[in-house]
């Protein structure tokens, strides 16, 4: 007599095949969908709250050379320009400052001399004229691939975009002609590569914007991230007044030596990153940096003893221009750097342009056009009203 099938089994067997087919189904739904994969990747790497440290996926860079990786802040006057150029030939702009003649002609050849045609990655950390009014002049002179752009609505009557591209926080508005003529540039750029046309890439840069290479050379690999530490909180959480704040703070490392670049982040946002980065040992370890590009040209509205106390720079750079009409860079933030034990101090005004280069064993130095400044401390000096 033959032996009665046990429920239990058929139950298993029945769940087991359920479950086989579920996973056939996702996987084939990931397959066909792999930016699917991508985003659930990005959630649990690095989480739309939980996680503010990224695990940031590199491409692999087989390199001919040993390149050093140069980081070029560019005397432009009062404004902001800074190009770096990766070991891996790439490139990428971080503002243009104004759109002023002599300072956009310093940028663009600066540029050119280089032997520059295609810059790879613009930044346009926010809306301000000393930050962007140069960028036509990048766009007309460069083939241009990827824009990242502030979440800043562009609201004046001069460019009409479509709601798709033109977003932004309900609580800042920019209606400058130069942001609409930056934004129109942006459609209206393409380069070409292998004889086909290409249009320029954009997007509202954020947390997840980071990107990074290995560079492999002779059997040694280093590599390069870089790394958007803010906004971090999402774009419908981006309340900010004013236009400076919309900066991004950017990490960006080569062989271990970190740079953090602010744009003109000021207070508000500042002390967003603080809280954000102070959560915990990992995140106050991940944010100290060894040079700081420092904030709003060095204006006291800045750089505050909390954010100087997280992230720790032994280097400063500040942009500004000599003799500026803001008296930029100001006492108190020079003081703060100094009480904050950050020592080595470069300015465009006094030293001209900046170049920092880096090794592939991690050993820096950095070249200035006037060396024998001993000032860099001293803020310029107000008039006497009273006189």
């Amino acid at each position: 007599m033959a032996k009665r099938k046990s429920k239990k089994r058929h139950f298993t067997k029945t769940l087991s095949l359920i479950l086989i087919v579920f996973i056939a189904i996702i996987s084939l739904i990931f397959y066909l969908n792999p930016g699917l994969y991508n985003n659930l990747n990005d959630l649990i790497n690095k989480g739309d709250t939980n996680s503010l440290i990224s695990n940031i996926n590199r491409d692999n860079y087989y390199a001919k050379e040993n390149n050093p990786f140069l980081v070029h802040f560019i005397d432009i006057g009062q404004g902001d320009a800074i190009f770096i150029e990766f070991p891996d030939n790439k490139t990428m702009l971080i503002d243009s400052g104004d759109n002023k003649s002599e300072n956009n002609n310093t940028l663009v050849n600066y540029i050119l001399d280089l032997g520059v045609e295609t810059i790879d990655y613009v930044v346009a950390t926010h809306a301000d004229a000393d930050h962007i009014g140069g960028m036509d002049n990048i766009f007309y002179n460069f083939n241009v691939k990827k824009v990242f752009r502030p979440y800043v609505l562009y609201s004046g009557d001069d460019y009409e975009f479509k709601d798709d591209y033109n977003k932004g926080s309900i609580e800042y508005k920019q209606k400058s002609k130069t942001y609409g003529k930056f934004l129109n540039d942006i459609l209206n750029e393409t380069y070409e590569v292998n004889g086909k046309t290409q249009k320029c890439e954009w997007e509202f840069f954020n947390y997840k914007s980071d990107f990074g290479t290995n560079i492999i050379y002779n059997g040694k690999t280093t590599y390069y991230t870089v790394d958007f530490l803010t906004p971090t909180k999402s774009f419908s959480e981006i309340l900010y007044e004013d236009a400076n704040d919309y900066s991004p703070l950017i990490k960006i490392s080569y062989c271990d030596f970190d740079m953090l670049f602010t744009g003109d982040a000021e207070t508000d946002a500042e002390l967003d990153f603080v809280t954000a980065y102070s959560e915990n040992e990992e995140y106050a370890k991940y944010v100290d940096v060894e040079l700081l590009k420092v904030s709003h040209h060095g204006s006291g509205t800045s750089t505050t003893e909390l954010f100087l106390d997280l992230v720790k720079p032994e280097i400063a750079v500040i942009s500004c221009g000599e003799d500026n009409s803001y008296y930029h860079p100001h006492q108190q933030v020079l003081d703060r750097l100094f009480e904050n034990n950050c020592f080595t101090l470069y300015r465009t005004d006094k030293n001209g342009h900046i170049v920092l280069s880096i090794n592939n064993l991690g050993e820096y130095e950095i070249d200035v056009i006037n060396e024998n400044v001993d000032d860099n401390f001293i803020a310029p000096e107000k008039p006497n009203t009273n006189d």
